[in-house]
């Protein structure tokens, strides 16, 4: 197996590499199968490799590679400029890489590079989010349980549950709407809540970077901002799997 610390890790946006870029592409599709949950990666490069315009965040692409240039696991975050989130989209570690520790070291690296992109923005990151599957959201027993053991492994970096009953818009290919995702939470050791206009301010400003032009007249969005005009509450993961 290999040892977490035999790994060299690499953050896209720093290192324009289409040809690494397009070796990540087989593995993160193969790991994210669910066209609902998984966007183009053909999306990618113009908010990797340049500063798009607002809605659409900064992204980085960041890949752990062994001694032998194979590619161990990713990490895909997004810092979004209003409202000074971040959101972990995509955290991915090949099967025998598993058990080694590069799934926390990119989390790190992740909220490091969000931290870093807030600071050039002359701000504080205020949040780090991200999307899990919900084990409630299905009644086959091994796709629960699976749902059950990855959110174990995300309550282990630090995730916890958002309150809020979260709807994911088309990620662009014409899916549709992703209904069976929870929100998480990355910043913080403990279950703080979540200021209500923190959250308020990056769902609005996800919704429009997906394409929704006016979030306040969307039906799901609606019953979201429901949430905003107070502390959102924060709790663990474990009651998920009950």
């Amino acid at each position: 197996m290999q040892a977490a610390r035999d790994f060299e890790l690499t953050d896209l946006r720093a290192r324009r590499d289409q040809s690494l870029l397009a070796r990540f592409v087989p593995l993160y599709e193969q790991i994210f199968s669910d066209p609902k949950q998984r966007e183009n990666p053909k999306l990618w490069p113009p908010r990797l490799w340049a500063v798009p315009p607002e809605p659409e965040p900064l992204l980085h692409v960041l890949l752990a590679r062994s001694a032998r240039d194979e590619i161990l696991g990713g990490a895909v975050c997004e810092y979004y400029r209003a409202s000074s989130c971040g959101l972990l989209t995509y955290l991915l570690v090949a099967e025998q890489a598993r058990g080694t520790g590069i799934g926390r070291v990119l989390t790190r690296a992740a909220l490091s590079a969000l931290r870093a992109d807030a600071e050039q923005c002359s701000a504080a990151l205020r949040a780090m989010f991200a999307e899990a599957e919900d084990p409630r959201a299905t009644e086959d027993i091994e796709r629960r349980a699976y749902r059950v053991a990855r959110l174990g492994l995300l309550a282990k970096l630090g995730a916890a549950l958002v309150d809020v009953r979260f709807v994911q818009p088309d990620l662009g290919d014409g899916a549709g709407r992703e209904r069976g995702l929870v929100l998480l939470t990355l910043t913080g050791a403990t279950h703080a809540p979540i200021p209500g206009p923190v959250l308020g301010a990056f769902m609005h400003e996800f919704y429009r970077s997906l394409g929704v032009g006016a979030p306040e007249e969307d039906a799901d969005y609606r019953v979201m901002a429901q949430r905003f005009g107070a502390d959102v509450a924060v709790r663990g993961l474990s009651e998920l799997g009950s």
